[in-house]
């Protein structure tokens, strides 16, 4: 399955949208994330469907505006059922022990590591957000469409531009780094 267009749809109907809004409302006030973040703390949360993910990012997101954050590093998980061809047919090679050695190597190559989406932002249903600049290596590395498929930062990013949006905030700039 695609999860990609069943999140976005998630998000833009009215009853997502109202779940978006009382998900914030209830976020305003989170000494404890606030605690955490002042200690310099890293945030982790789930990425599935909105009812189950939302209160959670939403907390996450207010208090990283009330923290005064302006870049973001989100790291994403590269999902495997979610990569496009050629890719896919790679990670086959990559898991077949038959596949001589060092056609394994190469496809371990191309799938590990990090990759970063191309372009200067990042659409969401609710506004773009700009990527922030990186210096690509061989570990970190720019999309070369591996990433066309991927949805595990999309409800985050989401609901980081909706919460710009809807409070005539600027947006932090934001890194994602989505690791295979």
């Amino acid at each position: 399955m695609n999860w990609k267009p069943y999140y976005r749809a998630e998000l833009v109907r009215p009853e997502g949208r109202a779940l978006i809004e009382g998900y914030f409302a209830e976020a305003e006030d989170d000494p404890q994330l606030d605690a955490a973040l002042a200690d310099r703390a890293i945030l982790s949360f789930p990425h599935t469907a909105l009812a189950y993910a939302g209160p959670l990012q939403a907390r996450v997101i207010a208090a990283l505006h009330r923290a005064g954050v302006e870049r973001i590093i989100a790291l994403g998980v590269l999902h495997t059922s979610a990569i496009p061809a050629p890719y896919a047919e790679r990670l086959e090679l990559l898991r077949d022990p038959a596949a001589p050695l060092e056609e394994r190597r190469a496809a371990f190559s191309q799938l590990s590591g990090a990759f970063i989406p191309r372009g200067g932002s990042i659409p969401t249903p609710f506004g773009s957000l700009t990527i922030a600049p990186v210096e690509f290596t061989e570990a970190v590395r720019p999309d070369s469409g591996i990433l066309k498929n991927e949805f595990s930062l999309d409800t985050f990013f989401s609901l980081l531009a909706f919460y710009c949006r809807t409070r005539a905030l600027p947006p932090p700039r934001v890194l994602p780094v989505y690791v295979g």
